[in-house]
């Protein structure tokens, strides 16, 4: 498993898709949404502090430019996008 997560978390690339589900929750520490395009859907995450730095109201539907990495989160076995803008 590390080595598959020192794999994924090497490279930083571009997303462009379609917020369809969000989850901004008061106490969390991260925000949580997923986002489309016609062919795929990837589940998200952004870190408190770089969601409130980027100043972007997101919304169900918006049109988002994402840029992060792939991370694993091996004790679950799940995979997000990782969002630093």
């Amino acid at each position: 498993m590390a080595l598959a997560k020192g794999a994924l978390e090497g490279v930083t690339v571009k997303v462009i898709g379609e917020v369809s589900e969000l989850s901004n929750k008061a106490g969390y520490k991260a925000v949580y949404f997923t986002v489309k395009d016609k062919s795929a859907a990837l589940p998200c995450m952004m870190w408190n502090n770089r969601f409130r730095a980027c100043g972007v109201d997101m919304a169900i539907g918006s049109l988002v430019e994402l840029t992060g990495r792939f991370t694993l989160y091996a004790a679950k076995g799940r995979m997000n996008f990782d969002v630093f803008s």
